[in-house]
């Protein structure tokens, strides 16, 4: 019995982790989106851009990032912000600590730290 609770285990478990989505977006390089916000930053001069990304959603809806946060970020974790400093001549990427519980019901999400640099 035990055995057949391990096989079933393995058979369910795995595959919902190897299907997790990654944390950024696959779909372009890292470095199209620091061309784009090299764009931003030439044009805003000594002004600072904040770009918010969008909250979650209801449950029963699939989280969909704001389109500026996206094009710029690639970055598809809820209530992220991005500053973009003209004067200073960098962005930098505001995240929320990651939740495990919704961690547990939505995947991994992306929150402050290293896996956050790009």
């Amino acid at each position: 019995m035990t055995r057949y609770f391990a096989v079933l285990v393995a058979v369910l478990i795995v595959p919902v982790a190897a299907a997790q989505p990654p944390l950024f977006t696959t779909s372009l390089p890292k470095e199209e989106f620091a061309a784009r916000r090299a764009k931003v930053l030439q044009r805003i001069g000594d002004g600072v851009a904040v770009i918010q990304g969008a909250a979650e959603t209801s449950s029963y809806e699939k989280f969909r990032q704001s389109n500026q946060c996206y094009y710029l970020t690639g970055v598809e974790t809820p209530r992220a912000i991005l500053v973009i400093d003209g004067r200073a001549k960098s962005s930098r990427l505001y995240l929320m600590p990651t939740n495990p519980q919704m961690e547990h019901s939505e995947g991994p999400l992306l929150g402050p730290g290293a896996q956050a640099k790009s």
